[in-house]
């Protein structure tokens, strides 16, 4: 089954490579939805997760025959995704500073022993709660594996600053959820 899907891939890119708009068509629709996901991470609103998404396809489309087919394909557009959505950022200086009042943070439950628990819907629920800048570098450090370092280099800030938000963002994200008898609440704020 792997074989006929990766041959129909294989063929799907090679049509793409052509400039054939229903390969394209379909490429985006296989996929868009889960590329999606990874801009709204790092956007500040809907619109602006689109517009993250249509500037990665150009650069899906462009680039595509750099793909040298070793990797996954989704593997390699989620790179171009992430990487766009970087770049989009420091283009548009997006403000990636924010203050962080202590004064109503409650931490509710032990989080790393409750996972299980937790439906992922509920976890990306109580992700996009966070602020901005915590949620990219939450999603930066968590999700896309950078290092601190890595990441301090992306966003133009102090590696420790980087530590902090970080440290800062999983606090916040336990504040969101609630735990009560076994049963997860994700609180509004």
């Amino acid at each position: 089954m792997a074989d006929i899907k990766s041959r129909g891939e294989k063929t799907l890119i090679e049509n793409c490579l052509l400039n054939k708009e229903w390969a394209q068509r379909e490429l985006y629709d296989m996929y868009s939805s889960e590329l999606y996901a990874i801009c709204w991470r790092y956007a500040t609103d809907n619109n602006e997760a689109k517009d993250i998404l249509q500037e990665a396809f150009i650069r899906i489309f462009t680039h595509l025959k750099q793909y040298s087919g070793s990797g996954s394909l989704i593997g390699w557009m989620k790179t171009v995704v992430v990487t766009t959505s970087l770049n989009y950022i420091k283009k548009h200086k997006k403000q990636i500073t924010t203050p962080f009042d202590f004064s109503n943070e409650t931490i509710m439950g032990e989080f790393d022993n409750a996972t299980s628990y937790i439906d992922t819907k509920d976890i990306i629920k109580a992700f996009m709660q966070l602020a901005y800048p915590y949620r990219i570098v939450l999603g930066l450090h968590i999700i896309e594996g950078y290092s601190y370092k890595e990441i301090s280099q992306i966003l133009g800030i102090e590696e420790t600053a980087c530590r902090t938000r970080v440290h800062r963002a999983k606090l916040k994200l336990k504040a969101f959820i609630h735990f009560d008898n076994n049963t997860i609440a994700i609180k509004n704020i």
